[in-house]
């Protein structure tokens, strides 16, 4: 592959901005990623989305939404619970 093609030097600056944005926000305890469900959250009607959602809108696998669920579970941010129609679904709340 060319090292410098378009694609390459998008996806380094990509990378560059993230490891920055997130350099930043250590000192709040909370990553780029972590910072983008809170605002899906925040933006969805209700204030809630469930899990499938979350991996579309951040265009991430399930267990990399559920992680971050997980941590912003663990620092109080958000909330996970089975939706009350089928146990199966996990939804998410701020």
């Amino acid at each position: 592959m060319d090292q410098n093609s378009c694609g390459t030097l998008i996806k380094q600056i990509h990378d560059e901005l993230e490891k920055n944005a997130n350099n930043a926000m250590r000192a709040d305890d909370i990553t780029i990623a972590q910072c983008s469900v809170l605002l899906a959250l925040h933006e969805a009607s209700e204030q809630q989305l469930t899990l499938k959602e979350l991996e579309r809108l951040l265009r991430v696998a399930q267990s990399t939404a559920a992680g971050i669920v997980s941590r912003l579970e663990q620092k109080g941010l958000a909330e996970g619970f089975a939706s009350p129609e089928d146990k199966r679904i996990k939804t998410v709340r701020i």
